[in-house]
């Protein structure tokens, strides 16, 4: 009668006579809970504030602008008249430049004048031309600037994890 031979087992390295079987659930158990405990995998939005300075121009109204001319001396000279009014809450330097444009030329002015917060003051450029010429009258403003700042709201979206959570970071 022949003996029947036993066939050897491939070795395992979960079993008898590799890692022990409790050991690797464990690990692995412990693996799976850290993953899970410290990967940034939560979502969590939250108000963020934001100080936003800016320079912004003074508010100021025209409140009329004309012109005239007569003579002075030997001279014609045209007055070109401009009032503003302030509107803003600060004071400022406003700059008249006005423009006395005929066939000829552009004769330029420039007028410099501060005015205070609701106060109304009239500026009056000159510009000498020839007697008898046709002459448009334009002008523009400048006004000082301010820096206004304001807070500025935004929702963030940060990513984390329940340890963050846990631990109070967020």
């Amino acid at each position: 009668m022949k003996k029947r031979q036993k066939q050897k087992a491939e070795p395992s390295l979960i079993g008898k006579k590799g890692v022990p079987l409790g050991v690797f659930i464990i690990s692995l158990f412990l693996i799976i809970f850290l993953i899970i405990f410290f990967l940034p995998i939560i979502p969590i939005s939250y108000p963020m504030e934001k100080s936003v300075s800016e320079e912004v121009p003074l508010r100021y109204t025209v409140i009329s602008a004309d012109y005239s001319g007569g003579f002075k001396g030997l001279n014609w000279v045209i007055y070109g008249r401009v009032q503003l009014r302030n509107d803003d809450d600060q004071p400022g330097t406003f700059v008249v430049n006005c423009y006395f444009k005929t066939l000829d030329e552009t004769l330029t002015d420039s007028v410099k004048v501060y005015i205070l917060p609701g106060e109304v003051k009239q500026v009056t450029c000159t510009g000498d031309i020839k007697f008898g010429q046709d002459v448009r009258f334009y002008y523009d403003v400048q006004p000082s600037k301010k820096i206004i700042s304001r807070t500025i709201t935004t929702t963030t979206t940060k990513a984390v994890s329940l340890f963050q959570i846990l631990i109070g970071v967020v």
